[in-house]
């Protein structure tokens, strides 16, 4: 049997790790501030995709760090929308 170099040990680690309690890390933040959430979600991402390539397959919670950004900036950009429309209706 042969030795395990630095690069399956890192597969190995990488393939290992979740995002379910940065998913819930990030949905607590942004429960409290929305700023800080988003900030939190967008390091978590950023670490994930990193990690994705290095255990070559997707991890479990990276989709609900997707659906938690893209939902919490989509009601931002909804609520823009929403008071430009006032504004220009005004």
């Amino acid at each position: 049997m042969g030795k395990a170099n630095a690069t399956d040990i890192s597969v190995a680690m990488a393939q290992q790790k979740s995002y379910v309690g940065a998913a819930i890390t990030t949905f607590v933040a942004y429960l409290f501030f929305w700023l800080p959430g988003v900030i939190f979600n967008i390091m978590y991402i950023n670490d994930a995709r990193r990690m994705q390539k290095i255990a070559g397959r997707g991890l479990p919670g990276v989709g609900c760090l997707w659906i938690l950004l893209i939902v919490n900036l989509g009601w931002l950009f909804a609520l823009c929308s929403l008071i430009t429309s006032l504004g220009i209706l005004g």
